[in-house]
């Protein structure tokens, strides 16, 4: 887990040392194990926003509640849950209703944690999510933009190499 958190740091300031970007308005955005970097990034550096997708609370309380595993036998943590409470700006959450993988459950506590929180839930599972491109880019490009992070174009909400 440090080396993956030392290395989403060293990106960080790589970006962030970049005349062209405005750091003011960088925001980590990780999915599955990565939402939980992301979260342990928000605890290094300021991000204007985090955006969480299929997160997990922790490793423990997955272990505990998925797979019946003690908690004490998780060597890394993963604290998202702890990273999301200490957090004091804008999260997104993104998770499907019916997620095997991680429950959906973990969305709702993570949600409960955050100051500034916005949960989209999806029907879909762990890995058919989003169910479409334009379920993640509207939401997510109305999330940035509302908070001032981005601009976004009517077009930029159609997703990837979509037509408006």
């Amino acid at each position: 887990l440090a080396s993956i958190i030392e290395a989403a740091t060293a990106g960080y300031d790589w970006l962030a040392g970049r005349a062209s970007v405005d750091s003011t308005r960088l925001f980590a955005l990780g999915r599955s194990l990565g939402a939980s970097v992301a979260a342990g990034l928000s605890r290094r550096r300021p991000l204007a926003a985090l955006v969480l997708w299929s997160p997990l609370v922790s490793v423990p309380h997955l272990a505990l509640r998925r797979y019946a595993v003690p908690p004490f036998l998780a060597r890394d943590r993963w604290d998202s849950k702890g990273a999301v409470s200490a957090f004091a700006g804008p999260v997104l959450i993104f998770h499907g209703r019916h997620d095997r993988v991680i429950p959906f459950g973990h969305a709702e506590i993570l949600a409960e944690e955050a100051a500034d929180v916005e949960l989209v839930p999806w029907a879909c599972e762990h890995n058919d999510c989003p169910p479409s491109a334009r379920e993640l880019w509207a939401p997510l490009g109305d999330f940035l933009s509302r908070r001032g992070i981005v601009a976004v174009r009517p077009r930029a909400l159609s997703g990837p190499g979509s037509s408006p």
